[in-house]
């Protein structure tokens, strides 16, 4: 049966909210004296639901919180959002414009850097062969880990209001991994990425547009301004 995001994700709070700690499963104790080393039998859990882009819930024992960004599937959205808003992003931490331009040429598909063509150029299986050269730019651009790593920031770990991610839970209220969110940070910026992969990358990350309209473009079409960044986290996410 399908489960909605937001039904796993309140039957975890549920199963750490207003409990003691020798209440809980052996994998929520698990779970929970991985961020609270020193927590006793008779410690109370509060666990409440934040309503953050990154953080889903903040957890707290004798005072201290900390916030956990929960996931689940094998792939995931980590961006969904007009290109510009990701390319305002990436010129604010000094991403060249040779690089913008071909995560834009790329994006659009059809020879423009706004999406003003008439007709897309390329698609499918044809955009690792026609924008080889592209792909190639970015994929340099991001070998800086430095730079990689303010992305990932961006996307993962920090929130508008100033507070981050402190850990990363994967998986359900039966069982799951875990780490620091500076563990998976880490993680991701070290792969090694020498598998096989011909299309657009930022780091370990798939670009891609939402969807792309073949014939007959129309400007007005809001979609095919939209980008997408996904990633498999659950691989990153190692203790």
């Amino acid at each position: 049966m399908y489960i909605k995001k937001k039904d796993f994700k309140d039957r975890i709070i549920n199963s750490l909210n207003n409990k003691r700690y020798f209440e809980l499963s052996k994998h929520f104790k698990r779970f929970t004296s991985y961020i609270y080393p020193n927590i006793k039998d008779d410690d109370l859990i509060i666990c409440n639901k934040k309503k953050g882009s990154k953080i889903d819930f903040q957890i707290e024992v004798n005072q201290v919180r900390k916030n956990v960004s929960v996931k689940n599937g094998d792939i995931i959205y980590v961006y969904k959002d007009r290109i510009m808003n990701l390319v305002l992003f990436l010129l604010s931490i000094n991403v060249s414009k040779e690089c913008i331009m071909a995560i834009l040429y790329y994006h659009y598909g059809d020879g423009t850097l706004d999406g003003s063509g008439s007709y897309i150029n390329s698609f499918s299986g044809l955009l690792c062969e026609d924008y080889k050269k592209e792909i190639e730019i970015v994929n340099n651009e991001f070998k800086n880990k430095e730079l990689l790593g303010k992305v990932i920031d961006y996307l993962l770990i920090n929130e508008k209001s100033g507070k981050m991610v402190d850990y990363f839970y994967y998986g359900d209220e039966r069982s799951a991994s875990y780490a620091t969110s500076s563990i998976v940070r880490e993680n991701i910026i070290n792969e090694d990425n020498n598998y096989p992969h011909k299309f657009m990358r930022i780091g370990v990350m798939n670009f891609h547009p939402l969807k792309r309209s073949y014939c007959f473009l129309d400007s007005n079409l809001s979609y095919k301004h939209i980008c997408v960044l996904k990633l498999n986290l659950g691989k990153y996410i190692k203790k």
